[in-house]
């Protein structure tokens, strides 16, 4: 298993419950090494209610492939996500 660094105050803290909804939903997105598909990165899309408001969060990278542009390439495929539905 990767080492991600703990949680900051600021994070929003999901439950595993919410992380299985969102992957269900197809919302939750991840990057992972192609051999060993061991995830080292994660970010989610939500919205609110009727879809007018969408949060991007828990962006997650692992401490060995931070800076290697893997959180902006989450972020933007989340945001491609959200533009398409």
């Amino acid at each position: 298993m990767k080492e991600f660094h703990a949680p900051t105050p600021t994070f929003w803290p999901r439950t595993r419950e919410q992380l299985s909804r969102l992957a269900g939903d197809g919302l939750l997105f991840g990057a992972r090494i192609t051999n060993s598909r061991e995830i080292v990165g994660l970010c989610y899309l939500t919205a609110d209610e009727r879809e007018e408001e969408w949060e991007i969060g828990g962006l997650t990278i692992a401490q060995d492939f931070q800076h290697l542009g893997i959180g902006t390439f989450l972020v933007r495929f989340a945001i491609a996500h959200a533009f398409s539905v």
